[in-house]
C-alpha cells in the first residue's frame, strides 16, 4: 500500500473544502482506500482514530504528512483497535504532534 500517494489522493479530493471550511474529514477509512484509518482536520489540530493495529507503524509517515501540508501543531491518535473498543476507557490515546495545547 502506498500511503502516501492515498493521502495525496485524499487530499485532492477534498480541495473545495478548504475555501468552505477550516474543519473536515480528511481521510474516511476504506472510502480512502486506508481501511481502519480515520482522519480530521481542525484548523492545524488533527484527531485519527486507528481501527487497525497496523496503521500505528505509519506514526512518521502521518505525521510528516500533517506537519509538511498543514504545519499542524497538534495531533491526536485514538487507538480502537481492540475489539469493542467503544467505551471511553477501551481505547489508548497518544500525542504524536503537541506543538501547541489543544484549546477546550
Amino acid at each position: 500500500m502506498n500511503v502516501e500517494s492515498r493521502l495525496e489522493a485524499a487530499l485532492t479530493r477534498r480541495e473545495l473544502l478548504f475555501s468552505i471550511t477550516d474543519a473536515f474529514r480528511l481521510v474516511n477509512g476504506k472510502g480512502d482506500g486506508m481501511e481502519g484509518l480515520i482522519l480530521e482536520k481542525y484548523g492545524r489540530h488533527f484527531l485519527s482514530q486507528i481501527f487497525n493495529p497496523e496503521w500505528i507503524e505509519y506514526k512518521t509517515l502521518l505525521t510528516s504528512f500533517i506537519r509538511r501540508q498543514f504545519n499542524g501543531v497538534y495531533f491526536i491518535v485514538k487507538d480502537r483497535s481492540r475489539s469493542g473498543a467503544a467505551g471511553p476507557d477501551a481505547f489508548k490515546s497518544f500525542y504524536w504532534i503537541q506543538d501547541s495545547p489543544s484549546r477546550t
